[in-house]
């Protein structure tokens, strides 16, 4: 895989990240999500997947310090543990239709349950913001190097 390519790949996970935070801010302002909409487990959704099988050659890369790999991996780990505690807030006796498990739909929001929701939705948001650094930082570094670095980084591995 050559740096553009990299590139692209990584730009297209930061997207899908936001994609599954926008999503979250959605289920707490009353949107119902179907089931699968917001991937509780870090390894299904779209940033998970790039993530723990696509960027081989990222992690493989010396130059990217492998404490940075090591926090996004943190970081991600973290955003999704707090999801999981939004997700149970509005999702353990919460019963749902066939269509709006299909298509999601907008509800009333049991006020006491967004009240829970709100701060881990902002530990959520400063995990993300905080990722997103993370990405941005080693976007400035593969910006820096040749194709040619990016190979012979690579081939050494």
């Amino acid at each position: 895989m050559n740096k553009d390519e990299i590139l692209i790949k990584l730009a297209d996970a930061k997207i899908a990240h936001r994609e599954w935070v926008k999503k979250a801010e959605l289920l707490i302002d009353g949107y119902d999500m179907k089931i699968d909409a917001i991937p509780v487990s870090e390894r299904e959704c779209a940033f998970g997947v790039w993530f723990y099988e696509d960027c081989k050659e990222l992690k493989n890369c010396v130059i990217i310090p492998a404490d940075t790999i090591a926090t996004i991996e943190s970081l991600h780990t973290q955003l999704h543990d707090t999801y999981a505690k939004i997700y149970k807030i509005f999702y353990a006796t919460y019963e749902t239709s066939i269509l709006t498990k299909l298509f999601g739909t907008k509800r009333d929001i049991d006020p006491e349950k967004l009240k829970q929701a709100k701060p881990y939705l902002k530990e959520l948001e400063g995990f993300s913001q905080h990722l997103l650094q993370e990405l941005t930082q080693i976007e400035e570094i593969l910006h820096s190097l040749s194709d040619e670095d990016i190979r012979n980084t690579n081939a050494t591995h």
